[in-house]
């Protein structure tokens, strides 16, 4: 491991997996008149503000400021959203769907807009999509009557699907590398939680959760879809509405709905000479593979109803980022980002774990120990180098203030460069780490999708806890 750039750490943790939250994605972006606007907003826990800048996006809660005699910001919007005004200066983003889906397919043509404008642009390829990505992805859901793709990166493998408890419910060899399945044959049923998988005997290559859409969603959307495929237009035209019509749905009720793997589907096959429907299937495209390479969202969040953690890894490598999971095979000179964040007000440390002693990885002078509920919190970025090997990191959390963690905080505020200071660091983390392992209870650790989860059993977090995540470098590819 060494230190190259800045690395974030984002352990995200979990509350009752109900398909409720909402995902945090773009509502609304600035097309003109934005000079001398200010945009508000929370960034790491903390609110910043940022000059409006033109093809900016915008989220729900975002404030906009006026901060010159500027009277009016031009925005376009999504469907439902818009700003209401808050004060003679400021506005307000807000998105309010309606309950009721049976009017959203009326939205098509809006969205159809926003897209041939083409806002959402993205520096993600689609290119090879179906080779780095496990279908249908995170947190998905399916459609009541309509067949599951499941899609593995590599051949000869198996999926297996398990209630949330871990019951094996269903098991078979894919064949090449997809296999589409009703959800009766795999006997996924309403209202119930289940977990996928691509295996290889008892090696787990992707893991992650999927619903079946209630009876009344599940109606309507496919209900949609047969009014699309009945209009008097091309095959292909039908593949990019539906296409669009789902990705539309996954964004207004993203918290319900998320059928961008089954927009891919659509789009994969689409090879038209025609320029404007070439356009927007790569559009379309760019915005699934900026959905499928996301990292933490507020999806994520729903999983289990007591304190625990989330981490994924950033990758970078040959000039490219994703996200992936923590269990990743990774290789020398890749870089990467291990981002974290809890559910709970509290306390945290995170630990290399050398040959010789623990570094201290988080935190550091500019972030203190304490960590808010759902709030980003930084560290540095690092690079693999070296022969093959396991660099593990040891997350030291708790609710409560641990007296060694604050003597850390006040240490690092007041250090400066030295070997002095550096040694009375090495001392209070030897320390800690006695404690940890002679009063913390230790964690299990689960892996789903890109993430890596824990969580504490029970509904409060006392007392220290702490679990290890092990990294794999490959070393030279």
């Amino acid at each position: 491991m060494k230190n190259i750039l800045t690395v974030v750490f984002l352990i995200s943790c979990l509350l009752a997996f109900s398909f409720t939250l909402e995902a945090k994605r773009e509502v609304g972006w600035v097309v003109g008149k934005h000079k001398g606007w200010v945009v508000k907003r929370f960034k790491n826990g903390l609110p910043a503000k940022v000059d409006a800048k033109l093809h900016m996006k915008l989220y729900p809660g975002d404030k906009l400021y006026r901060t010159t005699a500027v009277d009016r910001i031009l925005v376009d919007f999504l469907p439902y959203a818009e700003v209401e005004r808050l004060s003679k200066n400021t506005l307000v983003i807000v998105f309010n769907p309606p309950e009721n889906k049976e009017n959203i397919f009326t939205k098509i043509g809006k969205f159809f807009g926003l897209v041939q404008v083409d806002f959402y642009d993205t520096s993600a390829a689609s290119k090879g999509l179906s080779e780095e990505f496990y279908l249908p992805g995170e947190n998905a859901t399916v459609i009541p009557g309509q067949k599951i793709c499941f899609h593995s990166r590599d051949k000869s493998k198996e999926v297996v699907v398990k209630e949330w408890r871990g019951k094996e419910i269903f098991r078979k060899k894919i064949t090449g590398k997809s296999i589409c399945l009703l959800p009766k044959t795999v006997g996924i049923v309403q209202d119930k939680v289940y977990t996928w998988a691509v295996v290889n005997g008892a090696e787990v290559f992707y893991r992650s959760m999927i619903k079946l859409l209630d009876r009344e969603t599940g109606r309507v959307i496919g209900k949609d879809l047969e009014r699309i495929e009945s209009e008097a237009i091309s095959d292909e035209r039908k593949k990019i509405k539906k296409a669009a019509y789902l990705q539309l749905m996954s964004d207004m009720y993203p918290g319900q709905v998320n059928l961008y793997w089954l927009s891919y589907r659509f789009l994969k096959d689409i090879n038209s000479d025609n320029e404007e429907v070439k356009e927007t299937a790569e559009t379309l495209m760019k915005r699934c593979v900026e959905y499928f390479k996301q990292g933490i969202t507020e999806l994520d969040f729903g999983m289990l109803n007591s304190p625990g953690c989330i981490v994924t890894i950033e990758l970078e490598r040959d000039g490219e980022k994703k996200y992936v999971s923590p269990n990743f095979s990774f290789y020398e000179d890749d870089g990467f980002s291990i981002h974290f964040q809890t559910n709970f007000k509290g306390y945290a440390v995170i630990l290399y774990e050398d040959k010789e002693e623990n570094i201290l990885v988080f935190p550091s002078k500019n972030n203190g120990c304490d960590v808010g509920a759902k709030t980003n919190n930084h560290t540095i970025q690092y690079e693999f180098y070296g022969a093959p090997c396991k660099e593990r990191y040891i997350f030291i959390l708790s609710k409560n203030p641990i007296k060694e963690m604050k003597q850390l905080q006040q240490l690092l505020v007041r250090q400066k460069p030295g070997k002095s200071s550096n040694i009375e660091q090495k001392k209070l983390l030897r320390r800690l780490i006695r404690r940890v392992y002679k009063e913390g209870r230790e964690l299990d650790v689960k892996f789903f999708g890109t993430k890596a989860v824990t969580s504490l059993p029970g509904k409060e977090l006392s007392g220290i806890t702490w679990f290890k995540i092990a990294l794999r470098n490959l070393g030279k590819r």
